[in-house]
C-alpha cells in the first residue's frame, strides 16, 4: 500500500482505500496491515525523498490507518497534503511548519497525553477539518492553533472534545479570509474556554449551528478578538458555560461589520450568558430570537461601554 501511495503521488491521483464503504470509528479501528501507512512515510513524501517529482495535486489518501505521530514540525513544503476519512492513531504535530494546503476532513485524531492536533505557529494557505473528530486529554487542547497564520480555516461539522483542557486553543490565531465553525461541536473542561480565541484576528467568523460546552469556564473566550467583517452566531448556535466569566466572553472585541446572534441559545448558571464590556461593533448587533440565561449579579447580558 505504501508503494502504491508513492506511485499515486507521482500521478497526482487519489489513493482511495475505502472506496464505497461506510467509514466510522468502528471501521477505522478494524483496519489491518493492508490499510496501514506509517506516519514517517508521509513526512518523507512531503520532503521529496520518495517522490522526486510529485504532481501539483500532492499527497491524496483516503481510508487509511496512520501509525505513529505524523510529525511535520518545522517542515517547509509546497506539496499539498489531503487526508480524508483517515485514522491518525497518535495525531499530528505541525508546530512552526510552513505548509501549503492541509486537508484532514473526516479524519479521526487521538493521542493519550499530547494534543492530537498540535499546530502552534503553523503557516498554511488553508486548513480543512470539516467532519473531523479530535479527542484530547491534555491541558494543551484537543486542537492547538496558538499563534497560527492560516489563509482559510474550515471546521464545519467537526467534533472536538477534551476532558482536561480546551477543545480548541487558538489564542493569537490569524485567519486572513474566513473561519468556518458551522455545525461544530466543541466540548472542553478548562477555565480558558472550550474554544479560546483571545487576541485572534479573523477575516470573517461563522459559527451558525455550533454547539459549545464547558463545565469549568466559558464556552467561547474571545477577549480582544478582531473580526474584519461579520461574526455569525445564529441558527441554533448554543454556548453553555460555567462561572463568573460568562458563557461567551467578548471583552474588548472589535467586529468590523455585523454581529448576528439570531436564534442563539446562551446559558450560564453562575454568571452572565454574554459578557462583552468594551465591545465595538461597527455596523449592527442582532439578538433576534435569542435566549440568554444567566446567574449572579451581572444579569444575563453585560454590554458595559459598548461601542457602535
Amino acid at each position: 500500500m505504501e508503494q502504491s501511495l508513492i506511485d499515486h503521488v507521482g500521478r497526482g491521483e487519489w489513493l482511495d482505500l475505502a472506496k464505497d464503504e461506510a467509514v466510522d470509528e468502528d471501521a477505522m479501528r478494524s483496519w489491518g496491515k493492508s490499510r496501514t501507512c506509517q506516519a514517517r512515510l508521509i513526512r518523507d513524501i512531503l520532503l521529496g525523498r520518495l517522490a522526486a517529482n510529485p504532481d501539483p495535486h500532492g499527497l491524496r489518501l483516503r481510508g487509511a490507518r496512520i501509525t505513529g505521530r505524523l510529525d511535520l514540525e518545522n517542515l517547509t513544503t509546497d506539496v499539498n497534503l489531503e487526508l480524508k476519512d483517515c485514522f491518525l492513531e497518535e495525531g499530528l504535530i505541525a508546530g512552526d511548519a510552513r505548509l501549503f494546503r492541509v486537508v484532514l476532513t473526516g479524519c479521526r485524531l487521538e493521542h493519550p497525553t499530547e494534543a492530537p492536533l498540535n499546530a502552534i505557529r503553523l503557516s498554511c494557505s488553508g486548513l480543512f477539518l470539516s467532519e473531523a473528530v479530535i479527542r484530547g486529554h491534555t491541558e494543551a487542547g484537543a486542537a492547538s492553533l496558538l499563534g497560527a497564520h492560516i489563509g482559510r480555516l474550515e471546521c464545519d461539522g467537526a467534533i472536538l472534545r477534551n476532558d482536561s483542557g480546551p477543545a480548541l486553543a487558538a489564542d493569537g490565531l490569524q485567519v486572513d479570509q474566513a473561519m468556518l465553525l458551522r455545525g461544530l461541536t466543541a466540548v472542553g473542561n478548562s477555565g480558558s474556554g472550550a474554544i479560546s480565541l483571545v487576541g485572534a484576528h479573523i477575516g470573517r467568523l461563522e459559527c451558525d449551528g455550533a454547539i459549545l460546552g464547558n463545565d469549568s469556564g466559558p464556552a467561547l473566550a474571545a477577549d480582544d478578538l478582531q473580526v474584519d467583517q461579520d461574526m455569525y452566531l445564529r441558527n441554533g448556535f448554543t454556548a453553555i458555560g460555567d462561572g463568573e466569566g460568562s458563557a461567551i466572553r467578548l471583552l474588548g472585541a472589535h467586529i468590523g461589520s455585523r454581529l448576528e446572534c439570531d436564534g442563539a441559545i446562551l446559558g450560564n448558571d453562575s454568571g452572565p450568558a454574554l459578557a462583552a464590556d468594551g465591545l465595538q461593533v461597527d455596523e449592527a448587533m442582532y439578538l433576534r430570537g435569542s435566549t440568554a440565561t444567566g446567574g449572579g449579579e451581572y444579569g444575563e447580558i453585560r454590554l458595559t461601554c459598548i461601542g457602535r
